[in-house]
């Protein structure tokens, strides 16, 4: 097995502006994140397939990105974003 296939699909959020989602937020699945030198995020691997582009967001159209709990949605490796996780409590 290749190290690209090894690789695990993860959840992540991705911060955006409302002017891009309705709450705020986009929910996906993928296997590689990464922000190119123009400060676009790509993120891709949502099949098997690590190079499959899942999402892109031009600069200035994403504020944060971080690995989500399937769950609720909230912040799985943060221990601490003051009121991240209250906003979620409201909005779910």
């Amino acid at each position: 097995m290749t190290q690209s296939q090894q690789r695990a699909l993860n959840y992540y959020c991705v911060k955006v502006p409302k002017t891009v989602s309705d709450d705020g937020a986009i929910y996906l699945s993928a296997r590689r994140v990464e922000v190119t030198g123009s400060g676009a995020l790509t993120m891709c691997g949502g099949s098997e397939q690590e190079n499959d582009t899942v999402l892109v967001l031009a600069s200035g159209q994403w504020i944060a990105v971080y690995a989500a709990s399937y769950l609720d949605g909230s912040a799985v490796a943060i221990k601490q974003w003051k009121g991240e996780m209250a906003n979620r409590l409201m909005d779910g």
